[in-house]
């Protein structure tokens, strides 16, 4: 599972489902969000496989390399 700042960055591409989102400098909420995942397996696991399921789906080399390649060709 992923505990990442809460930036529009990242929400463009996970969402609360897939990742622990926290605000940013916020040390209190971070360590909230860790002992969270760490009392919580259900709420761990189902993280990390709605994450690694987002991820493949939308951030790979193959998917962003189409991504690209799709936008290169409509600008020639």
């Amino acid at each position: 599972p992923v505990i990442t700042a809460d930036m529009p960055a990242n929400r463009e591409l996970f969402d609360e489902g897939d990742v622990m989102m926290v605000p940013v400098a916020n040390p209190e909420a971070l360590a909230n969000s860790i002992l969270k995942l760490k009392n919580t397996p259900a709420l761990r696991e189902r993280i990390a496989r709605q994450g690694y399921n987002k991820f493949r789906a939308v951030a790979t080399p193959d998917v962003l390399g189409a991504e690209l390649k799709a936008i290169i060709q409509k600008l020639l």
